[in-house]
């Protein structure tokens, strides 16, 4: 059974965009992120978590959707883990 109080892979170097920093405060990006790590993939359908879920195994590419102000914010964390983006979907 996976941990989830602990992260469970690493961010690497964090990047946040204008866009994210214009609508999000520091403790909602740090709770989405605290989210992501702990493998809770937020607003994405089954399907999408699965892929993460089978990313997190195969070290590839993962994926979160949180909802913030009424607007869709991705974090995206590369396969190699050396940096992790939260951008607002419409910069996706």
């Amino acid at each position: 059974m996976i941990d989830l109080t602990i992260p469970q892979f690493a961010l690497g170097r964090i990047g946040i965009t204008i866009g994210v920093t214009q609508i999000a405060t520091p403790p909602e990006i740090q709770n989405i992120l605290r989210r992501h790590c702990e493998c809770d993939w937020g607003d994405l359908g089954e399907e999408d978590k699965e892929l993460n879920n089978i990313a997190l195994i195969e070290g590839t590419r993962l994926v979160s959707a949180y909802h913030i102000s009424g607007e869709k914010i991705y974090i995206i964390t590369e396969a190699d883990r050396s940096h992790t983006l939260i951008q607002l979907a419409e910069e996706y």
